[in-house]
């Protein structure tokens, strides 16, 4: 075979599991809504559920300023590592280590997989190592630092 056959081959299987991804995603979702939503007498009516639209696009919102912090960290960290800019692999590192920690119990699958991650694309184990530690330590430190400061401000909330 040659080689623009077989690139086209890799291309089309993965796209197919993407899609099959995908699907096996929203199916889950869908049975999960199913059971928390339907069925039950004891439970409220999802008919009953009424969202405002303004909320949805507010959600959807500071769901993507969210992702946009977690690679602009991803991207400078990965510029100081390396003294050059990767804004792919920090997008990529950032979304999927996002969709690792809400995938696995505890959130704890988001940091192994950006680290393979990383490796699988070239970066060092060291710097493939650290980011994601880094990245991790940044947020716990980020959220005490918030706490503190409200409530050193707001001493009715201690």
């Amino acid at each position: 075979m040659s080689e623009e056959k077989i690139s086209v081959e890799k291309k089309k299987n993965k796209v197919l599991t993407t899609i099959i991804f995908i699907l096996i995603n929203i199916s889950v979702i869908a049975w999960i809504a199913f059971r928390e939503f339907g069925g039950n007498s004891d439970k409220e009516d999802i008919t009953q559920l009424r969202l405002h639209p303004v909320y949805i696009i507010l959600g959807i919102l500071v769901f993507a300023l969210a992702v946009y912090c977690e690679y602009f960290k991803y991207d400078l960290m990965i510029r100081k590592f390396t003294h050059h800019s990767d804004r792919k692999a920090a997008y990529e590192v950032a979304v999927w280590g996002k969709y690792y920690d809400n995938l696995t119990p505890l959130g704890a699958g988001g940091q192994p997989f950006q680290v393979s991650y990383l490796i699988k694309n070239g970066y060092d184990a060291g710097t493939a190592s650290a980011l994601p530690i880094i990245g991790f330590l940044s947020l716990q430190f980020s959220f005490v630092f918030i706490a503190l400061a409200v409530m050193i401000d707001r001493k009715s909330v201690v």
